[in-house]
């Protein structure tokens, strides 16, 4: 043991003798030797970096400059004052996409020909690419089912028929909710005429027929009467037929609700959501005067999307593709074809398997989007 401690001491002697012109062997004393800056040259540091600091605000402030557009002082007929201050002082404002492209402010602050042209030559440039873009959106748009099919319906195109599928899909949609919805007809304030009732109960017979409560909400028992007494003696007696189809439990006079409300014209379509846990209650007015049918159905599908009750998936194409095919397996059903025996009913028994495995693999395919 004695052999081995000795033979470290001597290890670590010699390794100080060997380092003793290196910094560890000088311990702490080693930062004696650090030169300390003088202060001219901490001043010269801080004065070169406040020149770069000052260089890079100058920049700045002349980006600033150029795409805030705020008036500067001029000189207008050796006279100077602040830029569009009046006529006198006239000088051609600078705005919008201008401010950020040169070449257009070039134009636009002295409109010579050859500014003109530059311009031109630059456009040309960007709407080939804007095209460009445009095309490739398309192309992209060809390689999935429906591109936008998370999106909200108003990004979503389409024909007739589509218009008619996504009609019936809403109607789905909102049969789904009925049970959670109410809508008010809210009458009294103004008069009525012949448009404006037929309209109205355009709406009634419509959203009712979808399973939606729907309730007819006076001001007082005069505007009832009133109400009444126009359709009853309309010329045409499909306007009492009208009314009597009003179910007496759909209508309501209620002068505080009103008041509550503030109604300031009528009609007013207010539809309410209150689901099963009664823990979220929504009332909103999403028609108010001379709606048409499509509006407020319109106004129920934005509704539903924006109190994320409804998903905008579940409006678009890719969802009402089921119904063409959910139609002719229901025909097929009810004229009981397949029940017969017969070549006719193979052919249609066959056929509804072929529908049946078309909608399957549709159902397939949203999946995947």
């Amino acid at each position: 043991m004695k052999i081995i401690l000795s033979f470290l001491l001597a290890f670590f002697t010699l390794y100080a003798i060997d380092n003793k012109n290196n910094v560890v062997s000088k311990g702490y004393n080693a930062y004696e030797d650090i030169e300390t800056p003088s202060p001219s040259d901490v001043f010269q540091d801080i004065l070169k970096e406040l020149k770069t600091q000052t260089a890079i605000q100058k920049e700045i402030l002349e980006i600033l400059k150029t795409t805030t557009g705020l008036p500067k002082k001029v000189v207008i007929n050796g006279k100077e004052c602040i830029e569009n201050s009046s006529a006198d002082c006239f000088v051609m404002p600078i705005t919008g996409d201008a401010l950020k492209i040169p070449v257009m402010r070039k134009w636009i602050e002295n409109p010579s020909v050859e500014n003109a042209l530059e311009y031109y030559k630059w456009q040309s440039k960007y709407l080939n690419h804007t095209f460009n873009a445009g095309y490739s959106l398309n192309f992209a748009s060809m390689k999935i089912p429906n591109p936008f099919i998370g999106a909200s319906p108003v990004m979503q195109g389409g024909n007739n028929d589509s218009s008619y599928q996504q009609k019936e899909q809403l109607d789905k949609i909102i049969q789904k909710n009925a049970r959670n919805l109410t809508l008010q007809i809210l009458l009294g304030k103004d008069t009525f005429d012949i448009d404006y009732t037929v309209r109205i109960f355009d709406i009634y017979k419509d959203i009712k027929s979808l399973g939606v409560d729907v309730k007819f909400v006076f001001k007082d028992q005069k505007s009832f009467n009133l109400f009444r007494e126009f359709h009853y003696k309309a010329p045409n007696k499909e306007y009492k037929k009208n009314f009597d189809s009003i179910s007496q439990k759909d209508i309501i006079i209620d002068s505080e609700f009103f008041d509550k409300m503030k109604v300031h014209l009528t009609p007013i379509y207010l539809l309410s959501y209150i689901n099963e846990n009664n823990d979220k209650n929504i009332n909103e007015v999403i028609g108010a005067g001379r709606e048409k049918l499509d509006t407020i159905r319109k106004k129920i599908q934005n509704f539903l999307i924006l109190f994320n009750i409804s998903k905008p998936s579940e409006f678009n194409d890719q969802q009402s593709s089921d119904i063409p095919i959910d139609k002719n397996i229901r025909e097929l059903e009810e004229e009981n074809i397949i029940e017969k025996n017969s070549e006719e009913g193979k052919r249609a028994k066959d056929f509804k398997e072929l529908l049946e495995k078309m909608k399957k693999e549709n159902n397939s395919a949203k999946k995947d989007f």
